[in-house]
């Protein structure tokens, strides 16, 4: 049976957000349009929480938060991107990258929707990619084996956890 370690608890993981937004924050200090989106539900959860800390620092250059699914690698919108919006930099937000292909197919489509800038960022990031993908943002990059997972526990908003399996 496989052993859950803990990588990361709640305190930290709210540390690494606020890091997270700070760096956002740091490199779009002079722009007045940014869109955080959510990659399924865990991303969104992350790109929620980012957006909280955002308001506190650059609140009047943030786009209400976006969120996409991938099933099947098709997108599944749950929010459209408006002209407006268009003209912003999105960034892509999910929980942790691991091959990089949800996250590939999810940046295939915001570039297909001729976006002015795209960027990602990852609560936590693996070294073994398949995919062409490059994590702008990284909470804690995580050294693994190939057959170890890494998860993001966000089931209570008062008891968030990474573990790797």
């Amino acid at each position: 049976m496989d052993k859950k370690r803990t990588i990361a608890e709640h305190n930290e993981i709210k540390l690494i957000i606020q890091r997270l937004a700070h760096q956002i924050a740091e490199n779009h200090i002079d722009s007045d349009k940014i869109k955080l989106v959510g990659l399924n539900q865990r991303g969104k959860f992350v790109a929620d929480s980012l957006y909280s800390e955002l308001t506190h620092i650059i609140s009047n250059s943030l786009f209400p938060v976006g969120h996409i699914d991938i099933e099947d690698n098709k997108v599944k919108i749950h929010t459209e991107l408006s002209d407006i919006e268009k003209g912003a930099v999105i960034i892509l937000v999910d929980d942790v990258l691991n091959s990089g292909k949800t996250a590939f197919v999810a940046c295939s489509w915001i570039f297909e929707q001729g976006v002015a800038g795209l960027e990602t960022v990852f609560l936590a990031e693996r070294a073994h990619r398949v995919f062409p993908i490059l994590a702008n943002y990284v909470g804690i990059t995580v050294a693994t084996t190939l057959q170890d997972h890494v998860f993001f526990n966000n089931t209570s908003e008062n008891n968030l956890e990474l573990y790797l399996m």
